[in-house]
């Protein structure tokens, strides 16, 4: 089943398939490092050390309070023995957070001192694509089957055309060469790396190699059969052509598309893991007061 969440300018499609009740409520912190709390610590894993211990290890997604800055957050993980590939900006309203690759001890060693710059700490995880819902049965008819059953929300008697929106489709990319999307397509951000890299109309730049983000794109503004014909529509790479990624690429690109994105935006996440996860809702909730 899927949660479409539409507030502001701003839509994002999150999968909670084979979810419970439970699952879906929030988790309470289950234990404290340096005094900042960690929700879903169940997501860390554990890997021997040099001297043949075993520790804790994880990518951390680390949230700032409110008010802190970009310089706060560079000066805290510039200093410590945690290494950052990945943050926020909070100064321009982006998401407040960094992903810091380190032990659990190290963790603590960065952030002590500074407990009260921080909100929270959940440990990075996997996402993966929404696989592609079975083909409508041939009792539908042609165009139903074709439509994907969009003309259920009024697609094919719409005036709107989405003429002026900028559509930013968060998936495995975008083939924007595709003649149905009329030089629309852009290819905009690639995060697969595990870094935030802007394309600059590259072609080849988050290119999509597994179809699924270009079936998406197609939904939500192809010629033939999508919701906005005549939108602007932005490739952003979060998943590899495996269909695969970490949450904290996600998180990333929505904050780019809240500090530097074109107005008015909608985002497309057709995307899910386990579990509730603080880091996107938070991410979510500032993308949305962005715009």
């Amino acid at each position: 089943m899927g949660i479409a969440i539409l507030l502001n300018m701003l839509t994002l499609l999150v999968s909670t398939a084979g979810l419970t009740e439970r699952d879906l409520l929030p988790k309470r912190p289950q234990r404290r490092i340096a005094g900042v709390p960690v929700v879903n610590y169940d997501l860390t894993q554990s890997r021997p050390s040099g001297n043949g211990a075993t520790v804790v290890w994880s990518e951390w997604l680390v949230f700032l309070k409110p008010g802190v800055t970009d310089e706060e957050l560079v000066d805290v993980f510039t200093q410590g023995p945690c290494k950052s590939s990945l943050r926020g900006h909070p100064s321009k309203g982006g998401v407040p957070f960094v992903r810091a690759l380190c032990d659990e001890k190290d963790l603590e060693v960065t952030l002590l001192g500074h407990t009260q710059r921080f909100a929270f700490i959940e440990p990075d995880a996997e996402v993966s694509l929404v696989p592609a819902t079975p083909a409508p049965p041939p009792d539908w008819g042609t165009k139903q089957s074709a439509s994907w059953g969009l003309d259920r929300i009024g697609v094919p008697d719409t005036r709107r055309t989405g003429k002026g929106v900028h559509i930013y489709i968060l998936d495995t990319g975008i083939y924007t060469k595709h003649t149905d999307f009329e030089d629309r397509a852009i290819p905009t951000l690639d995060l697969t790396g595990g870094s935030v890299v802007e394309c600059n109309g590259d072609p080849a730049c988050a290119l999509d190699g597994n179809g699924h983000g270009t079936h998406c794109a197609g939904t939500a503004g192809g010629r033939s059969y999508g919701v906005a014909k005549e939108a602007t529509l932005h490739a952003v790479k979060v998943l590899t052509n495996e269909g695969s990624g970490q949450f904290s690429w996600t998180v990333a690109a929505l904050d780019w598309i809240a500090v530097s994105g074109a107005r008015p935006a909608v985002a497309s996440l057709s995307l899910g893991g386990l579990g509730r996860l603080e880091s996107m809702m938070t991410a979510v909730d500032v993308a949305v007061a962005a715009g």
